[in-house]
C-alpha cells in the first residue's frame, strides 16, 4: 500500500500484481455495493486502475488514506486512554454491523446484502485522525445475496491467529450465520 496524492487530497493505493486478480476484483466488488461507500467506519473506496500489459500488469486499488495507520501499528507506537478505547471500539462495532446487516433497498438506494469479513484483524482496522476506526480489506470477503445458495465457499481463510476454533479444526458447516459468527469471534480477539 502506497500513499499517493490525487488531485487536493492524499490516497492510499492498494497494489496488486496480476496473480491476486481475484482478490482485486472481489474487494472492488464489495466496495460497489450499495450503500457501501457512505458508513463512516468502512473504508472510503475511490477508484480502481489497470497499470501496465500482460504478466506485468497491475492492479490498482484507491482508497481514502489515514495517516495514524492500522490498529495494529498505532497501538505499537501509543498509549491509548480508556476514553479512545472506547471510542475505537464503539465505532469498529459500528463499522462491523454495517458490513454484517442485511439492507433492502428503499426507492432511492439499492440493496445491501449481508458481508462477512473473513479476515477481520487489528491491521485491517485503520485508525481515523479522530481515533475513530473504519474496516479495510475487503479481498476475502463474501456477500450473502438473499436467496442465494453461499455455495461450496471454503470457510479456512484469512489470518491463522484471528480464527475460531472451530474453523481451525474444520468442525463447522459454512453458512451464512456461521461466517458471520467467525467474523465476530475475529472482532473480540481485536478488542483482547
Amino acid at each position: 500500500v502506497w500513499k499517493a496524492q490525487l488531485l487536493q487530497e492524499y490516497v492510499a493505493v492498494k497494489i496488486f500484481p496480476l496473480q491476486e486478480e481475484k482478490s482485486w476484483r472481489n474487494e472492488y466488488e464489495v466496495y460497489n455495493l450499495a450503500r457501501f461507500n457512505t458508513h463512516d467506519n468502512i473504508l472510503r473506496f475511490v477508484a480502481t486502475e489497470k497499470r501496465g500489459d500482460n504478466i506485468a500488469m497491475e492492479l490498482w486499488l484507491i482508497t481514502e488514506f489515514h495517516e495514524r495507520g492500522s490498529l495494529c501499528d498505532y497501538l505499537k507506537g501509543n498509549l491509548v486512554s480508556w476514553t479512545e478505547l472506547l471510542k475505537i471500539a464503539e465505532t469498529m462495532a459500528s463499522g462491523m454491523a454495517f458490513l454484517h446487516e442485511d439492507i433492502p433497498a428503499s426507492r432511492t438506494l439499492g440493496h445491501k446484502p449481508a458481508v462477512a469479513h473473513r479476515d477481520f484483524k487489528s491491521k485491517n482496522v485503520l485508525i481515523k485522525h479522530d481515533l475513530s476506526a473504519c474496516i479495510a480489506d475487503f479481498g476475502l470477503a463474501v456477500r450473502f445475496e438473499p436467496g442465494q445458495s453461499t455455495g461450496d465457499i471454503h470457510g479456512q481463510v484469512g489470518t491463522r491467529r484471528y480464527m475460531a476454533p472451530e474453523v481451525l479444526e474444520g468442525a463447522i458447516s459454512f453458512n451464512r450465520d456461521a461466517f458471520l459468527r467467525i467474523d465476530m469471534y475475529a472482532f473480540g480477539l481485536v478488542l483482547w
